[in-house]
C-alpha cells in the first residue's frame, strides 16, 4: 500500500469507530441490556469520510519536519486507506488539490458540512495518489502550499489544528482529555465564529445518532412527545432558552434546599476561593457564593433523579442532536453580600465553551425577582456569525453590559424571572450571566448534557455507586452507558 513509503503503518483503530466511548482504566465496563448499538458502526454511517476529515486536518501540518508529520499520521490509521481514492476525470496534480480545497471551504463557510466533507476528501485522494505513485517530495510540497494559504485564509492557527488531533487520539486511546487541546478549541471557536463547533458536532451526530428512546414518555415535568420536544428545540434554537410552563413541587424544592443548607461547599468571598468548605448560612452569609461539591451532589438522590429524568434527557438529546452525555452537575447559593458584578461568580456576561455542543438546564430552588440574581442572556447570540469580530479576537473573556449594549438592541436583553421550581434549558454558548444580587439570596442547580466530552476542559471523575446511588440510575448506567462516559463506575 502506497502509505507504506511514509513508514506509517495501516490497521484497524477500534478506538475511532467509537470516538466518544472511552476506555477507562478504572472503571468497570458495563454492557448494554437493551439498545444503544444502534449508532456504534452503522452500515450506512461513511466512516471513511469522517475520518478523511480528520485526517485532512492533520495533512496540514505537513510543513513540520517530516519524522513529526509520520507521527502523527499514525494517529488516525485509516480504516481502508484504498477509500481515499482521487476522484474520476480529474488530474493530480496541484492545481486540483487547490480547487478542492477552495470549494471544501467556501461550502465550510456556508454552513454546507456534507459537501465541505466530499471536497475535502477528494483534494485528500488526490494527494494520496500522488505519494502513491512516488512523488512524495513533490505532493508534500504541493500540499503544504495549499495549505499554508488555507490556513492564512481561515486564520486557524496550525498549533490549535496539532492539537485538536493530537487530543482525539489521546482521548480514543485513554479517555483523558487534553486542556491545551480544549484551549485550541477555543481558539477555534472564536477564529471561525463557532463554525468549528458546528462541524464537528455535526460529525458527532453521525457517529453518535440520538436513541430510539426518550422520544415520548413521562418526566418530572410531565409527559412528552416528538412534537413537544420539536417545540422545545425550536424556541431554543429561535431565542437561546425556553422556560417550562410547569414548575418542580415544592416539596422536592424543600429537600434540596435543606441539603444545601446541610453540605458544606466551596465558598467564594471578593473574586477569591476560601481554602476550607463553608457551610451556607441564610439568616447571616458570610460569603458571595457556595458551590456543593460535584460529588455530594451527585450523591444526593433528588438531585440523580433530575439528572436521569427522562424529561431532560429527551429534551438534551433533541438540540444536541446526539446521545447526550451528563457532563456536570452544579449546585451553588449567591448572596448579596457584594452587590457589585463578581467575575468567580459569573456575573458579567460571558459565553460558555466548556464543550463542542452542550444542553444546560437551570433550576430556581428560590424565588427569582429582579432583584434576587435572575438569569440574563442576549437572545440568539449561540448562533454562528452571531458575535461581533472585535469581541471574539479578545476570545474568551467576561464583558461589561454597556459594551455589549452597542452591538445588540435593548430587546434582545433578556432577564428570567420565576418562582423557586422553575426550570429553563438553553444553549449558553450564548452571551449570558447572572445579575448581581440586590437583596436576599438564590440557590440554583445546573445539569448541563453534552454531546461528547472530547476537547472539554479537564473534570474530575464523579464515582458511580453501585451500593450507593437509585436503581433506576444504575439501570440507565446499563442500558445507556454513553450517557455515563464522565464516570468511574464501582
Amino acid at each position: 500500500m502506497g502509505f507504506d513509503k511514509l513508514g506509517v503503518e495501516i490497521r484497524l483503530k477500534s478506538s475511532i469507530q467509537n470516538i466518544d466511548s472511552p476506555a477507562q482504566s478504572n472503571s468497570i465496563p458495563i454492557q448494554p441490556k437493551s439498545e444503544n448499538n444502534s449508532g456504534s458502526n452503522p452500515a450506512d454511517i461513511d466512516i471513511d469520510s469522517i475520518l478523511a476529515l480528520l485526517a485532512y486536518g492533520l495533512f496540514k501540518l505537513l510543513s513540520l519536519p517530516r519524522e513529526e508529520s509520520d507521527r502523527l499520521l499514525e494517529l488516525i490509521r485509516f480504516n481502508d486507506p484504498n477509500g481515499f481514492s482521487a476522484p474520476p476525470n480529474k488530474e493530480c496534480n496541484a492545481e486540483t488539490i487547490a480547487s478542492e480545497v477552495e470549494i471544501g471551504n467556501i461550502c465550510f463557510k456556508q454552513g454546507q458540512f456534507q459537501e465541505t466533507l466530499a471536497a475535502y476528501q477528494q483534494a485528500l485522494g488526490i494527494w494520496i495518489q500522488l505519494v502513491e505513485s512516488g512523488q512524495l517530495q513533490e505532493s508534500t510540497r504541493i500540499l503544504q502550499e495549499t495549505l499554508r494559504t488555507s490556513i492564512r485564509e481561515s486564520q486557524c492557527r496550525p498549533l490549535d489544528l496539532l492539537s485538536v488531533a493530537v487530543s482525539l487520539g489521546i482521548y480514543s486511546e485513554t479517555g483523558s482529555v487534553w486542556e491545551f487541546a480544549h484551549q485550541s478549541k477555543i481558539q477555534l471557536h472564536c477564529q471561525t465564529n463557532a463554525y468549528f463547533n458546528d462541524f464537528v458536532s455535526w460529525l458527532i451526530t453521525t457517529y453518535r445518532p440520538p436513541y430510539e428512546t426518550f422520544k415520548q414518555g413521562e418526566g418530572i415535568l410531565g409527559s412528552f412527545n416528538s412534537e413537544r420536544l420539536d417545540a422545545i428545540n425550536s424556541a431554543i434554537n429561535n431565542g437561546s432558552y425556553y422556560i417550562f410552563p410547569d414548575r418542580l413541587p415544592a416539596q422536592l424544592c424543600d429537600r434540596l434546599t435543606n441539603f444545601a443548607l446541610t453540605t458544606p461547599g466551596i465558598g467564594y468571598q471578593q473574586q477569591e476561593t476560601l481554602p476550607e468548605l463553608v457551610l451556607y448560612n441564610r439568616d447571616n452569609p458570610q460569603v458571595d457564593g457556595c458551590y456543593i461539591p460535584e460529588q455530594d451532589a451527585l450523591d444526593n438522590s433528588d438531585i440523580q433523579g433530575l439528572a436521569t429524568d427522562p424529561y431532560f434527557l429527551a429534551v438534551a438529546q433533541r438540540h444536541l442532536g446526539a446521545q447526550p452525555i451528563l457532563a456536570n452537575v452544579s449546585m451553588w447559593w449567591s448572596s448579596a453580600i457584594d452587590q457589585s458584578p463578581n467575575s468567580a461568580m459569573a456575573q458579567l456576561y460571558h459565553f460558555d465553551m466548556d464543550w463542542l455542543k452542550w444542553t444546560n438546564f437551570f433550576i430556581y430552588l428560590t424565588d427569582v425577582t429582579t432583584d434576587t440574581g435572575p438569569h440574563c442572556y442576549i437572545a440568539n447570540t449561540h448562533h454562528r456569525q452571531a458575535k461581533p469580530e472585535t469581541l471574539l479576537a479578545r476570545r474568551y473573556v467576561r464583558i461589561a453590559d454597556r459594551e455589549l449594549q452597542e452591538y445588540y438592541p435593548e430587546e434582545d436583553f433578556v432577564e428570567i424571572t420565576g418562582l423557586r421550581g422553575t426550570v429553563i434549558v438553553g444553549d449558553t454558548r450564548c452571551y449570558h450571566k447572572a445579575k448581581p444580587l440586590k437583596t436576599g439570596d438564590r440557590l440554583m442547580i445546573n445539569i448541563t448534557y453534552a454531546n461528547t466530552l472530547w476537547l472539554g476542559g479537564s473534570y474530575k471523575q464523579p464515582i458511580l455507586k453501585s451500593d450507593f446511588y437509585n436503581e433506576n440510575l444504575l439501570t440507565l448506567a446499563q442500558t445507556h452507558p454513553r450517557i455515563f462516559s464522565k464516570f468511574i463506575k464501582l
